[in-house]
């Protein structure tokens, strides 16, 4: 038994995701949500197994929201997941003093940067300081790795002057991670026939689609 992913394109994805190989065993989910009026484009990975001796499921993780690029989402607490600058996005803020500024002027993500709090002080009040602190590799790479979610709620105000809609941080933070898996995840099991049996033993991921090893026993066929 052969499922396309043309086919899943057109039955599961409608017009918001699209399936493709992602690897033995694994389909990838790439497409956009509306969210909070804006377009947010959404990125997830499937692994196929084989449920019970009829059935196909899939179970979804990976899961990212980019917004625009600016900033990513992934929902979790783990340290890698929350709000994120890109690195773009972060090279850009650390050449805007007053975006910058906003961002060291927030005590809670100059801890997680490990910036001391004289430091700060002084680079605030002066320019040539703030640009040797700001301009390191180091302290770009620190800035993508602070996770903006619960310094974002406390301080919307922020959000808009890094360019993102507090009402999108808001609406996103209430998506969980099941609510977004639900709307790339599919499921498949084998129709009971009107006689015999139909019994699923191999499942697998191919370029075009997936691949069903079906074996069946006692079967009247012909008309």
């Amino acid at each position: 038994m052969w499922l396309s992913f043309a086919d899943m394109n057109r039955q599961l994805g409608a017009s918001e995701v699209s399936f493709s190989a992602g690897g033995p065993g694994r389909v990838r989910a790439r497409g956009a949500l509306r969210v909070a009026g804006h377009d947010v484009r959404v990125r997830a990975d499937a692994r196929v197994r084989r449920d019970g001796q009829r059935g196909i499921a899939t179970a979804v993780d990976g899961i990212r929201l980019d917004i625009g690029d600016l900033a990513t989402y992934r929902p979790g607490t783990g340290p890698s997941e929350g709000l994120h600058l890109t690195r773009a996005s972060a090279r850009r803020i650390t050449r805007e003093a007053g975006k910058i500024k906003a961002l060291l002027g927030v005590p809670e993500i100059a801890r997680r940067l490990g910036v001391p709090d004289g430091t700060v002080r002084a680079a605030l009040r002066d320019e040539d300081r703030l640009h040797r602190l700001t301009g390191a590799p180091r302290f770009l790479r620190g800035l993508t790795g602070v996770n903006l979610v619960d310094t974002a709620l406390a301080h919307p105000a922020l959000l808009k002057r890094l360019g993102l809609d507090p009402s999108l941080f808001t609406a996103l933070t209430r998506l969980t991670r099941p609510r977004i898996a639900d709307r790339f995840a599919f499921s498949f099991q084998l129709p009971e026939p009107p006689s015999g049996s139909l019994r699923l033993r191999q499942v697998t991921v191919g370029r075009d689609g997936i691949h069903a090893d079906v074996r069946g026993t006692g079967l009247l066929l012909g008309g």
